[in-house]
């Protein structure tokens, strides 16, 4: 099995689970970056190889692509990504699809806060 499957197998648990549309739409956007990213940096689609590097790796590579005119650069999105990277495996270890949670130790990147100035509009802090 490796990480299409797995995600296909989420989004019918998800289904199952009664998640809304919305929701799966939100999920399914980001496996779909997630595998995008390993395959532009060649790691390989195994469940296994999901793990604290290769995430970092996919995030970096993530953030490089993401939109610099938002008021965060875009840290918002790649912090989403690192939170639904940490979603699938957890789902992943509770499926017994891979023995143990790699990412348990992975922690999201922080994002900025953001002040509103009367004059100027948002600047982050």
């Amino acid at each position: 099995m490796d990480l299409r499957d797995a995600i296909t197998f989420h989004m019918l648990t998800l289904n199952e689970e009664g998640a809304s549309l919305a929701t799966q739409r939100h999920y399914k956007f980001y496996w779909n970056l997630l595998i995008e990213g390993r395959e532009a940096l060649g790691i390989p689609l195994d469940p296994m190889s999901l793990d604290t590097n290769n995430v970092r790796a996919v995030l970096h590579w993530y953030r490089s692509r993401v939109n610099k005119n938002s008021p965060r650069e875009g840290d918002a999105s790649v912090r989403v990504l690192a939170l639904r990277a940490k979603t699938f495996s957890r789902f992943l270890e509770r499926e017994n699809i891979v023995p143990d949670d790699m990412l348990r130790k992975l922690k999201p990147p922080r994002v900025a806060k953001v002040l509103r100035d009367r004059q100027n509009g948002l600047k982050p802090q």
